[in-house]
């Protein structure tokens, strides 16, 4: 839905990152943007949020608790670097 959303804006050679990311973004993304475009682009995606947040008020607000030492990151460049 959001990809398809910020089609529009994108240009090819964009990283694109889901955070948190679930498994299946990169398929998601070639779905919505086409093979060639995310051919021609690098994809992201976090295992969870880099911060630990709790809801203060539901839409506006959030407390940022701390954040994590550690968060592992999936990327897939574009084609032709490494």
């Amino acid at each position: 839905m959001y990809l398809k959303a910020l089609k529009p804006f994108l240009k090819e050679g964009v990283a694109i990152g889901a955070m948190p990311g679930e498994g299946g973004f990169d398929l998601c993304a070639i779905h919505n943007l086409g093979s060639d475009f995310v051919r021609n682009s690098s994809l992201f995606a976090l295992e969870t949020l880099p911060w630990a947040c709790r809801i203060v008020e539901y839409g506006s607000c959030v407390e940022v608790l701390g954040t994590k030492k550690e968060v592992e990151i999936i990327v897939s460049p574009k084609q032709g670097t490494t």
